[in-house]
C-alpha cells in the first residue's frame, strides 16, 4: 500500500543521508509506521506486526514514537511474548507524558508484568489503571490480577476485599463465578470453609442460570464446594453437591475424583453400600492417582467390616 511504499522511500533516503531531508524522512518512516502496525494489530496480524518492527527497528528505537512502541508491545503481548512486551511497552510508556498514557497502554503493560512475574510493578500498574480508568475495559481483570498477586503474597484479607469490587464491576455470570470462586479460595485458605462453601453455592446458582453452562464451568464449583463442606463435616450437604455433579457429565476423567469424594462422604456417613459403588467405580476407571486411593479405601473398609462381624 501507499504507507509501505512511503516507508521504503524514506529508508532509501536515508541510505544516502542527505541532511536536509533527514528529519522528513524519519518523519515520514514514524508516521507510515504508526498507520500500518495499528491497521496490523486490529487485523490480527501480530506475526506481520512484529516482523515489520524487528525488520525495521534500527530506524524505530531511537524515536519518539509511543505509538510505534505501544502497537509492537501488544503485538508481542497478544502473541504471549510478555518480556519483549514488557520492554517495548515501557518504551511507549516512558515515551508518554502521565496524563496521556491511555488505558490501552497502562492495562498492556500490568497485564505483561503480570505474566512475567514482575507482581509489584505489575500491582502497582494495575493499581493505576483502576484508579484511572475505574469503567475501563480491562477494570476487571486488573482487579483480579490484583487479588491473585495479594492472594500469592499471603495477603488473602486484602485479597478478597479487592475482589469483590471486581464482582461488581461485571453483570456476566460466567465473570461473576470466577470471581467467587477466586474469593472462594482465598476464605478457604483463611479456614473459613463455612463461608467459602456459601460463595460456592452462589456461583454455582449464577452459572446455573447462564445459557452457556457446562461441566467444564459447574464441575469445579461443586467439587471445591464439598471439598469445603467436608472439611467441616458437613458430609449430607456434600453428598447432594457432589450427587449434582454426577449429573453434568459421563466422562470418566471429569468424574472419577467426584465419584472418590462421593465415597468418602457416604463413608463418614455410613452409608458403606454407596461408599463401595462410589470407590468401586474409581478402581475400575483406574485413574493412576485415584485408582489406588479408592483400592485401600475399599480394603480398609472391608477389613473394618469383617472385624466388627467377628466382634
Amino acid at each position: 500500500g501507499e504507507y509501505e511504499k512511503s516507508v521504503e522511500t524514506a529508508k532509501n533516503l536515508l541510505v544516502y543521508k542527505p541532511k536536509d531531508l533527514e528529519l522528513d524522512a524519519i518523519q515520514l518512516i514514524r508516521d507510515a509506521s504508526v498507520h500500518i502496525f495499528k491497521k496490523l494489530l486490529e487485523g490480527g496480524e501480530e506475526t506481520e506486526l512484529i516482523a515489520r518492527y524487528e525488520a525495521d527497528r534500527k530506524y524505530l528505537d531511537d524515536m519518539d514514537a509511543p505509538d510505534v512502541f505501544l502497537y509492537t508491545g501488544m503485538g508481542y503481548l497478544k502473541s504471549h511474548l510478555y518480556d519483549k512486551a514488557v520492554d517495548t511497552l515501557y518504551k511507549a510508556y516512558n515515551r508518554t507524558l502521565d496524563r496521556n498514557r491511555s488505558d490501552a497502554l497502562i492495562g498492556a503493560l500490568a497485564v505483561s508484568l503480570d505474566e512475567v512475574g514482575r507482581d509489584e510493578e505489575a500491582m502497582k500498574m494495575a493499581g493505576v489503571y483502576v484508579k484511572r480508568f475505574p469503567d475501563g475495559p480491562e477494570s476487571l481483570d486488573m482487579q483480579l490480577r490484583m487479588g491473585r498477586i495479594f492472594s500469592g503474597r499471603k495477603q488473602h484479607a486484602r485479597a478478597i476485599a479487592v475482589l469483590r469490587k471486581a464482582y461488581e464491576k461485571t453483570e456476566n455470570p460466567g465473570q461473576r463465578t470466577e470471581v467467587l470462586m477466586e474469593i472462594a479460595k482465598n476464605q478457604s485458605v483463611l479456614g473459613d470453609f463455612n463461608a467459602a462453601a456459601t460463595t460456592l453455592e452462589n456461583a454455582a446458582v449464577m452459572l446455573a442460570k447462564n445459557p452457556e453452562k457446562n461441566a467444564e464451568t459447574l464441575l469445579p464449583v461443586y467439587k471445591d464446594m464439598a471439598e469445603n463442606l467436608m472439611k467441616v463435616k458437613q458430609w449430607d450437604r456434600a453428598v447432594e453437591v457432589l450427587d449434582r455433579a454426577l449429573k453434568l457429565s459421563t466422562d470418566p476423567a471429569d468424574l472419577t475424583e467426584v465419584h472418590f469424594r462421593l465415597g468418602e462422604a457416604h463413608q463418614k456417613l455410613r452409608n458403606l453400600e454407596e461408599a463401595d459403588r462410589a470407590y468401586s467405580y474409581v478402581v475400575e476407571n483406574w485413574d493412576t492417582f485415584w485408582s489406588g486411593m479408592a483400592q485401600e479405601r475399599l480394603r480398609s473398609m472391608n477389613l473394618k467390616a469383617k472385624l466388627e462381624k467377628n466382634n
